[in-house]
């Protein structure tokens, strides 16, 4: 169970994950990834929620978040 901490913390980094990435502006500009975007959106606030020093992620969903990151203008970092 979520103490009312944890809730506080993760809504508290939502909302400043979703104006550091302009979330409502990025939905507008790519209205046919708005998966994607939900999806780089939750990868990012469960990495800024967790607890491990090292994240990974794998597969088709790593490189089509590359994809889109970079179409983006970030510059995303590959690992093996």
């Amino acid at each position: 169970h979520d103490s009312q901490d944890e809730i506080d913390e993760m809504e508290g980094y939502s909302k400043i994950i979703k104006e550091n990435i302009d979330y409502d502006g990025l939905l507008l500009a790519y209205p046919y990834d708005r998966e994607m975007v939900e999806g780089i959106f939750d990868l990012i606030l469960e990495t800024v929620l967790s607890k491990n020093g090292e994240i990974t992620i794998q597969g088709d969903f790593r490189d089509r978040v590359t994809a889109l990151l970079n179409e983006m203008g970030y510059k995303a970092k590959r690992g093996n």
